[in-house]
């Protein structure tokens, strides 16, 4: 039976959950009579956004704003025509919150005995605290959303993993979820996704008890899922993304370092 193991890095993070175990709406025709298509519809595993946020795109912007823990509202305006990363962190919408986990991660960090690069100070780097980020692109391709699922993944069969959007849940979400092929054994940093929205001059809006992709096993179906939650989490699942990402300096290095690796791992 294989399984899709997640690992919790984020501890608010909403775990994801088997398909067909997952509460959603669906026509009651379809319910009822369409075995195609509930088939569809529950498979694999759905995943979740790691905070409530809202966008609104126009022809010149893209706006997001989200409710503060501590109470008032983040809002966050990204032109267009500006490049670069566009991040909305934790502590944006959550000081508190932030604080706690950075706290966490950083005693995990200290008494791991990993080393960390002398150019990151552990009591003042932000470990782990980008939710999303905007990234903007050339016309006619608008703004994307990279959304962090909370964690890692690992899924013990070979020809790793398919993310794709929810199938037949959702119909009007306002945004879609690119479709992507992952080589688990491959990729080791923290699992995000890549979202698009579809819909212009109105607020989407984003929860975590509602669905932004759907996971599926590439070659083998995924007939359970395993969540491993943050208390329980080993060091080397906790510093690999960071290591992956952060303490290796070829991360940025064209054309990246997970295609270099793929390419490397089948002689290509």
């Amino acid at each position: 039976m294989a399984t899709l193991h997640f690992h919790q890095i984020y501890p608010y993070q909403a775990l994801p959950k088997l398909a067909r175990e997952t509460d959603y709406s669906i026509p009651k025709r379809a319910k009822s009579f369409c075995y195609p298509f509930k088939t569809a519809a529950n498979k694999g595993v759905y995943a979740f956004p790691p905070i409530n946020f809202s966008i609104f795109m126009s022809d010149e912007y893209l706006d997001i704003r989200a409710e503060k823990k501590e109470g008032g509202t983040f809002y966050k305006r990204i032109p267009k025509k500006q490049g670069g990363a566009n991040f909305v962190l934790l502590s944006d919408v959550d000081k508190k919150g932030s604080d706690t986990c950075l706290s966490a991660y950083r005693k995990k960090i200290k008494t791991s005995g990993v080393g960390v690069p002398e150019s990151i100070d552990v009591d003042t780097f932000g470990f782990y605290e980008i939710m999303l980020n905007v990234i903007v692109e050339e016309d006619p391709f608008d703004f994307y959303l990279q959304v962090w699922l909370g964690g890692v993944v690992d899924y013990e069969s070979a020809g790793g993993i398919s993310v794709k959007h929810p199938t037949n849940v959702d119909h009007n979400s306002g945004f879609i979820c690119l479709d992507a092929d992952i080589n688990t054994e491959v990729w080791k940093g923290w699992f995000a996704v890549v979202l698009k929205p579809t819909r212009k001059e109105e607020w989407i809006e984003f929860n975590q008890d509602k669905p932004i992709c759907q996971i599926i096993g590439a070659q083998v179906p995924i007939e359970a899922l395993c969540t491993h939650e943050f208390e329980n989490l080993s060091d080397r699942l906790f510093f690999a993304p960071l290591e992956w990402h952060i303490f290796e300096g070829d991360y940025g290095l064209k054309p990246g370092k997970y295609q270099r690796e793929v390419r490397s791992s089948s002689g290509k």
